[in-house]
């Protein structure tokens, strides 16, 4: 048995049972449109860190939220993630939850407009990244907000972020 049990959408691959109740943060994953190495990565990376920065806005000014509330993840590649706290706005764990997040993403995409985020989690099966977890060759970091916002005006300072094997 696995936390993921609990979090996936229901489906074969799951064996949690349909009137089971999930409970988890609200996730976006934002990804620049090319991979890492391509030509105009950077000028996508720096688009996708500021889509970033709109939706910790919109959780901090528009859904008034703390910023220990949100929680922000980067990985060796091109992610980055972003996390609300569940108890910030209220929820109960439901056996809806992914239609209530899916509803919740489509009213801040219709607000602040979004184009980098990976929009299939909120409809498929998926890991639930936390913070120094192991993926794909990289580990999941916590960032602040003060270093999204470094990382929005020189993203090659990234690998600063990993320089040192950093604790929960």
């Amino acid at each position: 048995m696995s936390i993921q049990k609990y979090t996936s959408f229901l489906g074969e691959k799951t064996h949690r049972e349909a009137n089971e109740e999930t409970y988890y943060p609200f996730l976006f994953e934002i990804e620049p449109k090319v991979k890492l190495g391509a030509k105009n990565f950077e000028e996508e990376y720096k688009k996708a860190i500021g889509e970033a920065l709109r939706i910790v806005n919109y959780g901090k000014y528009e859904l008034d939220m703390h910023e220990e509330d949100i929680l922000i993840l980067i990985n060796n590649s091109r992610s980055i993630y972003i996390m609300f706290n569940p108890k910030s706005y209220g929820l109960k764990p439901s056996n809806k939850l992914y239609m209530i997040y899916r509803e919740m993403y489509k009213i801040i995409d219709e607000e602040i407009g979004l184009q980098y985020v990976d929009t299939s989690i909120y409809n498929s099966y998926g890991l639930m990244k936390t913070p120094n977890s192991y993926y794909a060759g990289g580990y999941f970091r916590k960032i602040t907000i003060e270093q999204l916002k470094k990382l929005y005006s020189n993203p090659w300072i990234k690998n600063n972020f990993y320089i040192y094997q950093k604790n929960l």
